[in-house]
């Protein structure tokens, strides 16, 4: 709840299947999308487009901030790739990231398309794209593919493709960011900032961005968009305990000013 009611007040969390009953109309952030909306009873709810999400699961080893808190589970069937977090890129070097698997000594990354092709091999399940290779060209659609072999033994292969955004949409949204960051508040700012890279889909760039933000900045509206960004990325887990951080951060202002307003 961002707007105050005599039965609620900011700060307070309103669930679907609620029965809410109001004096007045009053507006709410929606915890899974970046919309506020203006509600009057509880099913007025649907504004808020709860996105549809796929549910990622982190290797045991992994410390990432997304990973934070979420059970890790057993090893994976097949070597999934968890990063990048969406198929739309805008790095021609992307970092990839994948789910181990069992009894695997080895993982081979292939990354082809028509006109180029890569293959690099480690023990590791992640890699930032090597130095020595060529980059990614843009509006390209690429193939991925992550084999884990045990020796010389193939366990298993996880499939995917990547899109590097074309270079004229690449110049739209440096435009845009340009324009983002010339805006104040720093509120409005970080909100300018994350519908520029949203608009592309562009989630990873989302989440560097907006964690960044979250070790300068203590508002609300980080926590918000972030949680969003984690569940576009399938991390719901992470998502949950974000929205919760924004509710009470905003909690916290709100009673700060009203003291003020009272003293």
């Amino acid at each position: 709840v961002v707007s105050s009611d005599p039965k609620y007040k900011i700060g307070d969390s309103i669930c679907e299947g609620q029965k809410v009953l109001l004096s007045s109309p009053i507006k709410v952030h929606c915890l899974n999308s970046p919309k506020i909306v203006t509600i009057t009873k509880t099913d007025d709810l649907v504004l808020c487009d709860l996105p549809k999400a796929s549910v990622r699961r982190c290797a045991q080893s992994d410390q990432s901030p997304a990973c934070i808190g979420v059970d890790r589970g057993k090893f994976e069937e097949k070597p999934s790739l968890i990063q990048p977090y969406s198929e739309v890129l805008l790095s021609t070097k992307p970092y990839f990231k994948w789910l181990p698997l069992k009894n695997a000594t080895r993982y081979v990354l292939n990354v082809w398309n028509k006109r180029q092709d890569w293959s690099f091999e480690t023990t590791n399940t992640q890699m930032y794209w090597p130095t020595s290779a060529l980059q990614l060209t843009k509006g390209e659609t690429y193939q991925v593919a992550v084999q884990a072999y045990q020796g010389k033994h193939l366990l298993s292969t996880s499939i995917g493709a990547i899109n590097i955004l074309r270079k004229e949409k690449t110049l739209e949204i440096e435009d845009a960011l340009a324009t983002a960051r010339r805006i104040s508040p720093i509120e409005e700012q970080i909100k300018a900032v994350y519908s520029a890279y949203n608009k592309f889909n562009l989630v990873d760039n989302e989440i560097e961005y907006l964690e960044k933000c979250r070790q300068r900045y203590r508002l609300p509206v980080i926590y918000r968009l972030l949680g969003h960004a984690y569940v576009e990325a399938g991390f719901m887990e992470r998502s949950l305990p974000l929205f919760k951080n924004a509710i009470e951060i905003a909690s916290e202002i709100h009673d700060e000013i009203e003291k003020r307003a009272a003293s």
